[in-house]
């Protein structure tokens, strides 16, 4: 297995949408693949991480070796202290996920939005001259930061079904750069 053969996970973990990214180079090709998974698909929040993770381990292709080297997951914390009918769901999900992806013996981060969006905001502005075309690191700055990650021109090249997958992206290359 070359070096270069290695997955990148980002899963940004949501109520109702949870985007998921895994991104990395195959046999010498850019390998990306995204998409967006419902807990609540399954019935059962806990068994919903191991759906989730058939889902994304059967869109990564079937050739030579490769290894899932490390994965980011955002940590959920309450918006301006309000807490939901969710959050208890949400936090099962990501206990779960952990769990699974530990137990696979994969490299596992929790990150908040606030520390890993300002941390792949700087990195792409270093290496790719990406610039945050909003005052914030809000849901313009996911898509134009997924776009730039991706390897997109723009938003309208590769659109993102939702901002948890566009966020997925960045936390794979948060999984790559700083785990």
């Amino acid at each position: 297995m070359a070096l270069s053969d290695k997955i990148y996970l980002g899963i940004d973990p949501g109520p109702v949408n949870t985007g998921w990214c895994a991104r990395g180079v195959i046999d010498g090709d850019s390998f990306l693949s995204c998409g967006v998974f419902d807990p609540r698909a399954t019935g059962d929040v806990i068994m919903s991480a191991e759906t989730m993770w058939h889902e994304l381990h059967k869109s990564i292709p079937e050739r030579k070796e490769w290894t899932i080297h490390s994965a980011a997951i955002e940590r959920f914390v309450s918006y301006k202290g309000v807490l939901t009918n969710n959050v208890e769901d949400t936090c099962f999900f990501i206990g779960s996920l952990t769990f699974l992806l530990r137990s696979k013996g994969i490299k596992t981060t929790l990150a908040r939005a606030i520390t890993w969006k300002p941390k792949v905001c700087s990195s792409l502005h270093l290496t790719k001259g990406f610039e945050n075309p909003s005052p914030k690191l809000d849901k313009r700055f996911s898509m134009a930061a997924a776009s730039c990650i991706s390897g997109a021109s723009s938003f309208k090249e590769r659109p993102f079904k939702t901002d948890h997958e566009a966020d997925a992206i960045g936390l794979s290359y948060f999984a790559e750069h700083f785990t």
